[in-house]
């Protein structure tokens, strides 16, 4: 792709909301306005008579404070954006399938049954893609329209990576970094609330055909009411303008890294 086209498409970047967590950590040194250096600057702007020598070291402090970087990006999140980079400028669809991911494609029907059976629902897979012009996704699980809330269905590979109670439910959204996809979800489908429901169900027999155990992906012995843990995620608008920052700074990293790469063996 040529570079012009490249361009274009990295202004108008968008993030998917399943790898929304990957751009949300911030850089440790976004700025180097330090505690000590507001201390030395409350002390000289108390001070009536100053030095030239203070005078110049004020407008320092002064001109320090007000600095704002560009970005302030973690690495996880550059090296996310240098991905999506590439991808633009050579052509290609990077594909990630694991054994855990195909059975929650696979799966995902049967978990939203066993929510649907444990809170005595009669939700279905949504289908409805939407984008704004930040995030974008092909279809949060389940929206919710009777309780202005959007559920992401989560099933688990196994008895031992499944959440069984509400504390470790919590955990494991804020670890796989599920708080902020569902935040994605809220603000694209325009919701207040909602949740990640963590379902067991049984794995299919040929992603564990050469399992030497496949006690842990038989789930007809567990009660029903416990083949399902929920945990809330908390949404709102701060977030929201959260996610939109991320992305801004995204978008100007991307282009820096777009010069440097059309920039390389140029004498």
């Amino acid at each position: 792709m040529n570079k012009e086209s490249a361009k274009e498409l990295i202004n108008n970047l968008k993030i998917r909301c399943s790898e929304i967590h990957l751009i949300m950590g911030g850089s440790k040194t976004p700025n180097s306005f330090t505690e000590a250096n507001a201390r030395k600057l409350e002390e000289l702007k108390s001070k009536e008579n100053r030095t030239e020598k203070e005078k110049e070291e004020l407008r320092e402090l002064l001109k320090k404070k007000a600095f704002k970087p560009k970005y302030a990006l973690s690495e996880t999140a550059k090296s996310h954006v240098r991905s999506l980079v590439k991808q633009i400028v050579l052509g290609y669809v990077k594909d990630i399938n694991t054994k855990e991911m195909e059975k929650g494609v696979a799966c995902e029907n049967d978990s939203i049954d066993i929510y649907n059976s444990v809170f005595f629902k009669s939700t279905s897979k949504n289908e409805e893609s939407k984008s704004n012009e930040y995030i974008t996704t092909l279809g949060c699980d389940i929206n919710e329209l009777d309780e202005g809330m959007v559920t992401d269905i989560k099933t688990p590979w196994s008895k031992e990576t499944f959440p069984l109670t509400d504390t470790e439910a919590a955990k494991a959204c804020k670890k796989s970094g599920y708080n902020w996809q569902l935040n994605g979800y809220a603000w694209l489908y325009n919701k207040s609330k909602a949740q990640v429901a963590y379902c067991l169900v049984d794995t299919p027999d040929y992603l564990i055909e050469y399992e030497d155990n496949v006690t842990p992906h038989v789930m007809s012995d567990v009660p029903l009411h416990l083949r399902v843990t929920t945990t809330p995620v908390e949404v709102n608008e701060k977030n929201f303008q959260l996610i939109k920052s991320k992305v801004v700074e995204c978008r100007i990293f991307a282009l820096e890294y777009l010069e440097e790469i059309y920039n390389k063996n140029k004498k």
